[in-house]
């Protein structure tokens, strides 16, 4: 791989793995890729405690999603 260009290293390294996965594990791989640098994660170990608390958090982020999506439509 590239060592000399970061960008050019990035491009060979999903061609490369693009040829060896399956479609589906390469899709699955980039989603959770996306997903581990997210700033969410952090706050997973925190929600797992009770199922309770889950289903609360899960209202409370579906609210917020709609709420965001009324105030980024009005923008």
């Amino acid at each position: 791989m590239s060592a000399a260009a970061p960008v050019l290293g990035e491009q060979e390294r999903q061609l490369i793995l693009s040829r060896l996965l399956s479609p589906i594990l390469y899709e699955e791989m980039k989603a959770f890729i996306r997903l581990e640098s997210s700033p969410i994660v952090e706050l997973v170990p925190q929600l797992e405690r009770t199922h309770k608390f889950q289903y609360r958090v899960k209202k409370l982020i579906k609210f917020l999603l709609k709420v965001n999506l009324l105030i980024s439509k009005r923008h």
